[in-house]
């Protein structure tokens, strides 16, 4: 087996990871705010109203979306494997959004966590508080979202060679 059918068939595995968890990933989060009273969180000391339930499930949204959107980069990325498509100005475009959207993702998660200590407090009148916390993985998945931007660069060059090659006699 070659390497390029290496490239492809680790890539059809992966687009079906993807396609899961694009289904899934809603799931969990609708799951999370609709059982929040049942499961306990360890910040909730006290049960939280419908009302409080529907503006968290409305602030995981936004990092929801964003880290679905990453997901169907990466997807469209392995679409192009899978084809044996290498090194195309596409994959740098991708590449680059999907660097974007790791560093937005990180961003609106922390945001996310800091609202949703405050939903866990706010039935606890002398005790409410905003708790913003960067923790060791939002920090690789910075540094991975500049990995991956330096990535890009790199099949940039690649492509720009491969097109060098193919006007040579």
């Amino acid at each position: 087996m070659n390497n390029l059918n290496k490239i492809s068939s680790i890539s059809k595995g992966l687009k079906i990871i993807i396609n899961i968890l694009i289904f899934l990933l809603p799931l969990y989060y609708l799951q999370y705010w609709l059982l929040i009273n049942i499961t306990k969180e360890d910040l909730l000391q006290t049960d939280i109203s419908m009302i409080q339930q529907s503006m968290g499930l409305i602030c995981s949204c936004l990092p929801l979306l964003i880290l679905l959107i990453l997901l169907i980069r990466i997807r469209d990325l392995l679409h192009y494997y899978i084809n044996g498509e290498l090194f195309l100005y596409e994959h740098v475009l991708i590449f680059k959004k999907i660097a974007k959207l790791f560093a937005l993702w990180v961003i609106f998660s922390i945001i996310y966590e800091g609202i949703k200590s405050v939903i866990f407090s706010w039935n606890n009148i002398n005790n409410r508080y905003l708790e913003i916390q960067i923790d060791a993985n939002q920090t690789i998945l910075i540094f991975m979202s500049l990995v991956i931007y330096v990535l890009a660069l790199i099949v940039d060059e690649g492509r720009k060679i491969k097109e060098e090659n193919s006007l040579t006699i």
